[in-house]
């Protein structure tokens, strides 16, 4: 899809103000080659949304590992320590992936969006909840560990 010029092609300028300039080898319908355009660029978003989570855990994980580093002074305690940062920045960089996700969709799509703000309220609320929870005494010295 572009403008023809002569013996060449220049991009097409639509009502919209944007340039379509797309070439499909073989005989191909207008209709054909804008959903083609329409599918990759849905692909490439959910991509670079995957990637993006991808990053913000990683940024969250290294903001975490000093605690790890830390729990390191005992052998058995740094492992645990950095097993639970990492459900923890699992956790907390999905919840802030949903929220960036959802405020750029409630212009868009503002059911989606709000229903994506939604579950990552609910995600950081969980945490929250969870972090602040104290363990019950069951006998002098003696503390029941719940997962």
């Amino acid at each position: 899809m572009a403008k023809q010029f002569g013996e060449t092609f220049e991009p097409y300028a639509t009502h919209a103000g944007t340039e379509l300039n797309m070439l499909s080898v073989g005989v191909v319908s207008p209709e054909a080659m804008i959903a083609r355009a329409e599918a990759d660029n849905a692909n490439l978003t959910w991509i670079l949304r995957g990637v993006g989570v991808i990053l913000m855990f990683f940024g969250v994980l290294m903001g975490m590992k000093p605690l790890a580093v830390l729990g390191d002074v005992i052998p058995l305690l740094g492992s645990i320590v950095a097993f639970g940062t990492t459900f923890v920045a699992a956790g907390i960089a999905i919840s802030l992936s949903l929220v960036t996700i959802a405020t750029a969709w409630i212009v868009y799509r503002p059911l989606l969006g709000i229903g994506l703000m939604a579950v990552a309220i609910a995600i950081i609320a969980f945490l929250v909840i969870r972090s602040k929870r104290k363990p019950e005494v069951l006998a002098p010295g003696v503390f029941e560990v719940v997962p």
